[in-house]
């Protein structure tokens, strides 16, 4: 799998920030999916922080073998989400490697690999079955 984490964006939204008042998708210790879009080969996220984080969070994407639930591969980015005001949308463009996986997303500290708790299964929400032909196939 090649290496994606060079190719995300992450795009905020302008200040002044107003509250979404839309129910999330999930929720992560401060901060919250408030929507998702897969498309061809790209998973876009848009999250808000319901209060600052105190400090930077890793952001892990999980491709699994959708037969055993296995990690086939992974891409963790380090944001600096301590950055992040409250309400502030952020939006996260990553690209998706080709291949038939499921995808789990999560957060995690990354000084000590703590998950951020969640109401989810394994403090991971599993986002959708992808099926991507390999380039030529």
């Amino acid at each position: 799998v090649d290496d994606v984490s060079a190719a995300f964006t992450i795009t905020a939204s302008e200040r002044p920030f107003a509250p979404d008042d839309s129910e999330p998708v999930a929720l992560f210790g401060p901060l919250a999916l408030l929507d998702y879009v897969i498309e061809d080969d790209t998973l876009r996220m848009t999250w808000t922080a319901r209060e600052r984080p105190a400090t930077d969070l890793s952001l892990f994407v999980h491709h699994l073998n959708p037969a055993d639930g296995f990690i086939v591969s992974q891409t963790d980015l380090q944001l600096p989400v301590a950055g992040w005001f409250e309400d502030e949308k952020v939006e996260i463009t990553l690209p998706l490697p080709d291949g038939d996986y499921d995808i789990a997303i999560g957060w995690y500290d990354p000084l000590t690999f703590d998950r951020l708790p969640s109401v989810l299964s394994d403090d991971r929400l599993l986002l959708t079955t992808t099926d991507r032909d390999s380039p030529g196939t």
